[in-house]
This record gives structure tokens, C-alpha cells and sequence, in this order.
């Protein structure tokens, strides 16, 4: 009954929008799988695709062949989310007993945890198709295994995981076998990567994964991807993976027994993981680290940093007294403003207890100390990174106090208010849940009733798509539609649809020309970065309005000043997602873009008088929109105006 009220929690706080995000891509790498012919000339793939290696792809592409793609994405994403109710309650219940167990559950459940630092880009459960939704459960369930003695069982699974999504689950891996290493092993491999990374210092050019980023790749991904490089030195929010960092050294030593090795291995990983993610980010931009995103080793982190949070909270309560209130009340107030200073402030404790207890300082018989010791020390190296964000973070956390305290309380109101969904519901259906004996008459009957009421509650409510998102989805079909401009667009062609992009691979079915969406993951590949880029430059010339009357300047001066318009906007010009914008194609940026002999076709609700060669008419709320279809081989002779 508390698996069945956690899912309806998880439907509740994840709404379903529909195929976004990440989505997009994972979706058009399950259609290419399906039949690669028709995407072969998308700029996507230039330079391979990453779903050779992934088994995602073939079992998303197979339930697309049985259901469709709208269906398919739907029933992938609700599977997804039971995957992630079924790991986390394992998981509670394998460290737990019964109560806290519940109540660790329904956080896990409700509560959207980002894992990217100062960016919530990525939640930990997500409610969109990804293969993210099915490596971390299967992860969560290797160190479950692991836990609970089945090392061979937690391998099968890291590794299962892995087959979905290498860059996420590699991190369970890793620490499914720290936890069978000693202590000097451990210390060992952590001594060899940074290793490594001094190597990289010496800037080796004949070892080939050690090559630096080369400058044009370089910019393009600082300034179009969001989460591969970290902030530009020194603003980088790093108070939040603090927080997880001190809680996880705080349970390594007064958590559960059987958990502590856990979270000191856990943690040693992840900021070990964070100080390569720095170096690289800062000094040593090597192709094959930022590949890796070595940052995603903080999904362990903040996983298990809540599970350890959850742990020494509820033992303090449970022991009682002042000490035991106070160190639940500390956690609960450094939880709430770790972006504000709270989490120097838990580390800041962290050290003064160690430095006093003498645990970290001296070498003690017991087998965790070291790795803690070390995991220590290694976030002092991460903070010493990033000593001028600090000591921002010191002065913020002084002003905090001089704020006035109705600023504070409506502050917290309004927190409160957003967050009721996964605070205040979760909380009093545990308590409701939980009050009730096992033994005890109708309690079963009422568990499931309330249970079961809360599930049709979330499933009623946890499709949340616009009306015209569920038009464009209900459009798409693994082959293309025929009635959109029947027997002119052939299958595999190249189109160009100014924000149209999943229309063109999933209405159209065949290759888009570009897209901002295209330059999503130009890190993996330079040869795409380059060509997306080519792309891109064309389509901001494909509309000369700003510079009308000069119509015959050379492209090259066109496109410096498009370039300098988009920095006018406080947006990087060398941002490939602002290439693309909304403006209507005109006649002579038709004839611009025309010219790269990749592109076949233009759609577009410009009618430019006698050029389109057919058209497209359908209702879109209570609105008609009519597209015109133009072929770059049969536009018509003379410069046009």
C-alpha cells in the first residue's frame, strides 16, 4: 500500500509535458534506430550517433513500432517513474526500519532534487522520456544488492544500468566495488586519477584521450551547453554540493552501521569527481573528462546525501535531548538555505567536530576513517578552487541576519507555498499511513483506500500537456504523415521548419536541415558542432529585415551584424541556441539559405507570392495557420526582393 500512495505521490509532483527536454533527442535516436535511412543526412548524426551503444534506443524504438510515438513516450515515462518509486522503496526499506523507511520513501518520491550545480536542469526523477529514468533505478537497485551482501547481483545490475545510460551509472558501479575494496585500494585509485590529472598538466600531445579541447569546439560548448563546463571561475555555486558533501561525512560516522562505509565511498567519489570537473573546467579543457561530465557523479551524492540526511535526523530525534534536537534542527535550517551559506556552515561544523573528536586528524583503527579522512581533504581542494565564490558565500551568509524578519517570513511563506505539494501532502499522508497498526481492524482496508484514492488522484491529474501539444504529438508517427504535403517531401530529404523541429522527424518523418535543438551534445562530437554552426549562420541570414536597405551586402558582413544584434540581447554570440529565431523568411534570405546544397525544402507561414509550391492548412486552436512548402531546386529566377 505505501508503493502504490508513493507512486501517486511521484505522479502528483512529476507532471507529465509531454516529448521536451531531453526527450526530443531520445526520441528521434528510437525512430532512427527503427529506420535510419530517412535521418541519415540529419546533422545529428554527423559523427555518429550515441544510440550504437545504448540499449535504450531499441527498447524505446520497439514499444514506438507497437504503440506510436506519442503513446510509446507516455507509457516509457510512467514506466520510468514506477522504476523510480520501486528503487527508492527498496532501498528505504533495505536501510530502515518501517516508519522512517515510509517517510524517507515519500521524500525520495515527491521531492525534485537537481543534481547540477546552481542549474535545475536535471532532476533525479524526471518525468519525461529519457534514459536517465531507467538507469538511476537500476542503479539504486545494484547498491541495494550491495548492501545487502548480493555484490555479484549489485554488478549485474550497475551494469544493466550502464547499457542505458554509461555517464550516469558508471557512479553506482564505481561504488558497488569501492565497497568491496579496502580502504588502501580505495585511497589508491583516488591517488591514480588525480594522477591522471596531473599528467594533464604536462599536456601530452601523443596520448590521444588526453587532447584539449580545440578552441572553436571549445567556446561553442561554454557558451551553448549549460552543464558540461561548470560556471565561469569564480562564480560557481558549490554551497549545494557542500551540503551533500558534510551531511554524507557526518552519517559516515553517526548513521546506521551498515550504511557508514557507504556514505564515506560515496562521497570520497563525488567530490573527487567535482575537483576533476573543476580542473577541467578551468584549466585543462580535455576532450575525453568534459565527455565524460564527471559532475554526474553528484546524482550519488544528492541521493544518498538525503537518505543520509533523513538517517542522522531521525537517530537524533529518536535519541531525544537538546544535542538530538539540535543537530536534526541544524540540518533542517542548513537544508533550507544551502544555496545561502548553508552548507559551509554544516562543513564548517563538520570540522570543528573532527578537529575536536580527533576523528579525522589521527588514524584510527576503524576501516572507514581513511577514505573519510581523504574525502575530507578533498573538499577542502574543491573549495580552495573556488576561494573567491567563498568568501561571497561568508559575506552572504553574514547579511542574512541584518535582512528584515518580515523579508525572512514571507520568503519562507512562499517557499512553503510552492513546495505544499511535496512537503505538506507527502507529510500528512505518511502520518496518516503510518499511525496505523499492521494488526489493527480496517487498518488494511483504509491504507488501501486512501492509497488507491491518492494513485487515481495522480493519474487523473499527471498529464499535464498544452492542446496543441497533444495536436503536434497526436501528428506524429514513426514513418511521417502523408497528408502534410503529400508525395513532395521524400524520406530522407532535408527541411528547414523555423521552430517546427519534431514536426520535421516526427510529422514530415525525415531529416531536419537545423535546429537549435541540434546543437544539443556538440561536446560529443566537433565535426557536428561544425556543421550545426555552418547551419545555424545561414539561417540567421535567412531574414535580411534589420538591414532591408542594403540588400546587397556580401553574407559575411550580414552575419556579423546578426552576430552583433544577438550580443545586444546579453546573449552570447557564440551560443548556438540563439542563432534560431522566430522571424518570417523573406525572399531574398529564401535565396540565402538556398544556396548550401544540403537543403531541399522550406516551410514557413510567409506566402511569398507564387514561389511556394504547395501549402498546408490546419486548425490550431480555433485558429487557421497556413504553411507554405518551398523548393530550394524551383525558386525562382533573379534576386527577388
Amino acid at each position: 500500500m505505501l508503493l502504490a500512495a508513493g507512486m501517486a505521490l511521484w505522479l502528483l509532483n512529476h507532471p507529465y509535458a509531454g516529448i521536451w527536454h531531453d526527450a526530443r533527442i531520445y526520441t528521434l535516436l528510437a525512430v532512427h534506430w527503427l529506420n535510419p535511412i530517412p535521418f541519415a543526412a540529419d546533422p545529428w548524426f554527423h559523427g555518429g550517433s550515441a544510440d550504437e551503444l545504448s540499449l535504450f534506443a531499441p527498447v524505446y524504438g520497439t514499444l514506438i513500432k507497437w504503440l506510436g510515438i506519442s503513446a510509446a513516450a507516455k507509457l516509457m515515462t510512467l514506466v520510468g517513474g514506477f522504476a523510480w518509486a520501486v528503487a527508492t522503496w527498496l532501498l528505504s526499506l533495505t536501510c530502515f526500519e518501517r516508519r522512517p523507511a515510509a517517510f524517507i520513501f515519500f521524500a525520495l518520491v515527491s521531492v525534485p532534487l537537481t543534481y547540477c550545480l546552481g542549474k535545475p536542469v536535471f532532476v533525479l526523477a524526471e518525468s519525461f522520456v529519457t534514459a536517465r529514468l531507467f538507469a538511476i533505478p537500476l542503479s539504486i537497485a545494484g547498491l541495494v544488492a550491495a548492501i545487502g551482501g548480493r555484490f555479484r547481483t549489485g554488478l549485474v545490475l550497475q551494469l544493466l544500468g550502464m547499457l542505458f545510460h554509461p555517464l550516469m551509472s558508471v557512479w553506482g558501479l564505481l561504488a558497488v566495488i569501492c565497497l568491496k575494496l579496502s580502504d588502501r585500494v580505495v585511497v589508491a585509485l583516488a591517488a591514480l586519477t588525480l594522477g591522471i590529472v596531473a599528467v594533464m598538466f604536462m599536456n601530452p600531445a601523443d596520448i590521444a584521450f588526453l587532447r584539449i579541447m580545440d578552441p572553436e569546439w571549445q567556446a561553442a560548448v561554454k557558451a551553448s551547453a549549460m552543464v558540461v563546463f561548470l560556471d565561469p571561475w569564480p562564480k560557481i555555486a558549490i554551497n549545494d554540493a557542500l551540503w551533500w558533501f558534510s551531511v554524507l561525512l557526518f552519517a559516515g560516522h553517526f548513521g546506521l552501521l551498515k550504511l557508514r562505509r557507504l556514505y564515506q565511498v560515496v562521497c570520497l567519489i563525488s567530490v573527487l569527481a567535482l575537483l576533476v570537473s573543476l580542473i577541467t573546467s578551468y584549466f585543462l579543457p580535455v576532450v575525453f573528462f568534459l565527455q565524460a561530465q564527471f559532475w554526474r557523479a553528484l546524482w550519488l551524492a544528492v541521493l544518498l546525501g538525503f537518505v543520509a540526511a533523513m538517517d542522522v535526523g531521525w537517530l537524533a530525534l529518536k535519541t531525544g535531548g537538546s544535542v538530538g534536537k539540535g543537530i536534526a534542527g541544524l540540518l533542517v535550517v542548513t537544508f533550507l538555505f544551502r544555496d545561502w551559506g548553508g552548507g559551509l556552515v554544516l562543513f564548517l561544523a563538520f570540522c570543528v567536530w573532527s578537529i575536536k573528536s580527533r576523528q579525522i586528524l589521527m588514524l584510527v583503527e576503524n576501516r572507514t576513517s581513511v577514505v573519510a579522512r581523504v574525502a575530507w581533504m578533498l573538499v577542502i581542494g574543491a573549495l580552495a578552487c573556488v576561494l573567491p565564490d567563498l568568501l561571497m558565500d561568508i559575506w552572504i551568509l553574514f547579511e542574512l541576519p541584518k535582512a528584515s524578519a518580515q523579508g525572512l517570513i514571507e520568503n519562507m511563506v512562499l517557499m512553503v507555498s510552492a513546495t505544499f505539494f511535496y512537503t505538506v501532502i507527502p507529510l500528512l499522508l505518511w502520518s496518516c499511513l503510518t499511525a496505523l497498526k499492521t494488526g489493527q481492524r480496517y487498518a488494511g482496508i483504509f491504507a488501501a483506500s486512501v492509497s488507491g484514492l491518492f494513485f487515481l488522484v495522480g493519474i487523473g491529474l499527471w498529464d499535464q500537456r498544452s492542446d496543441l501539444k497533444r495536436y503536434e504529438e497526436s501528428r506524429y508517427h514513426r514513418g511521417g504523415n502523408r497528408d502534410m504535403f503529400p508525395g513532395l517531401i521524400q524520406p530522407g530529404k532535408q527541411v528547414y521548419w523555423n521552430g517546427h523541429v519534431l514536426r520535421v522527424w516526427f510529422d514530415l518523418g525525415t531529416s531536419s536541415y537545423v535546429s537549435s535543438e541540434q546543437a544539443i551534445g556538440i561536446v560529443f562530437s566537433e565535426v557536428r558542432m561544425k556543421e550545426v554552426k555552418r547551419r545555424l549562420e545561414r539561417v540567421l541570414l535567412k531574414s535580411r529585415e534589420p538591414l532591408a536597405e542594403h540588400p546587397m551586402l556580401p553574407d559575411g558582413v550580414l552575419l556579423d551584424a546578426r552576430l552583433s544584434e544577438i550580443a545586444s540581447w546579453n546573449r552570447s554570440p557564440l551560443n548556438l541556441h540563439a542563432y534560431e529565431k522566430t522571424e518570417l523568411v523573406t525572399r531574398a534570405g529564401l535565396r540565402s539559405l538556398c544556396r548550401d546544397p544540403q537543403l531541399d525544402f522550406v516551410i514557413d507561414t510567409m506566402n511569398l507570392g507564387g514561389w511556394s509550391i504547395s501549402e498546408y492548412t490546419e486548425m490550431v486552436r480555433n485558429k487557421k495557420i497556413t504553411y507554405y512548402l518551398y523548393d530550394c531546386r524551383k525558386l525562382p529566377k533573379g534576386m527577388g526582393s
